[in-house]
């Protein structure tokens, strides 16, 4: 995968060398590939530019593949939503307080990644309100389309792993019109993902799935039916309507 800032030109002259040697071709080893910058001992895995920004998973238990997002360990969003962090991997004795303390004593502050969708989607997942309201607000101001009306994003459910998203719609008007809503921002999910990428930082953007939200079509079809069967008893029993 080649980085975005790399000229696609550029990206085709890099070569397939050991340890940090193809990530050296592009950033500065006086730089990058020094204990000021990594703050653990050369040729460690602490030191290597893959352990810290390409962290690897274990999949189906015996496959263990890099993350390609290419970003820079956060263990203080381990310490706030319990996301994992690049630090823990390694130091899997320590918890990601200690590893906060360390990258805080290292480099005077809490580094800050380019992608700032974490808190969104830790929100997302446990139901707060500030996730609907950025995903509304990435609709009403991106997407310019005469198709969608009034819509609001009533939930969001995202998967333990992160990679797929949920997103419930209502609308005002007719049943039809909510349909429209959603093919229109299906159509449009891809893209949605993308700025969701740009403005907000987990390892990967979820893929988004429009649903129309049926709950309050429900909910008042529900109460048309308690009010009439209330009716119905009243009148079976002889007594006037309740004031309503």
């Amino acid at each position: 995968m080649a980085p975005a800032a790399c000229p696609d030109a550029e990206w085709t002259r890099i070569e397939r060398v050991p340890g940090n040697g193809v990530c050296l071709q592009c950033h500065q080893a006086d730089k990058y590939d020094r204990p000021g910058h990594h703050f653990h001992k050369q040729q460690s895995a602490g030191a290597s530019c893959a352990e810290c920004h390409m962290p690897p998973k274990t999949y189906m238990v015996v496959d263990p593949r890099h993350d390609h997002s290419m970003r820079i360990p956060r263990p203080d969003l381990s310490v706030k939503l319990g996301t994992p962090n690049a630090c823990n991997n390694c130091h899997k004795d320590k918890d990601a307080g200690w590893a906060d303390k360390h990258v805080r004593d290292w480099y005077g502050a809490v580094p800050a990644g380019f992608q700032r969708y974490a808190q969104g989607l830790y929100d997302a997942r446990h139901d707060a309100p500030a996730a609907g309201s950025t995903l509304a607000a990435l609709i009403r101001d991106e997407i310019n389309d005469p198709r969608i009306g009034m819509v609001s994003v009533s939930a969001v459910e995202v998967s333990r792993d992160l990679s797929h998203a949920r997103v419930f719609i209502s609308t005002l008007g007719e049943p039809e019109d909510a349909e429209a809503s959603v093919r229109v921002l299906q159509g449009a999910a891809g893209y949605l993902r993308r700025l969701l990428g740009q403005r907000m930082t987990l390892r990967s953007v979820p893929q988004l799935h429009f649903n129309r939200d049926y709950s309050i079509e429900r909910g008042a079809r529900l109460s048309s039916l308690i009010d009439s069967a209330v009716r119905g008893d009243h009148a079976d029993n002889g007594d006037s309507e309740p004031d309503s």
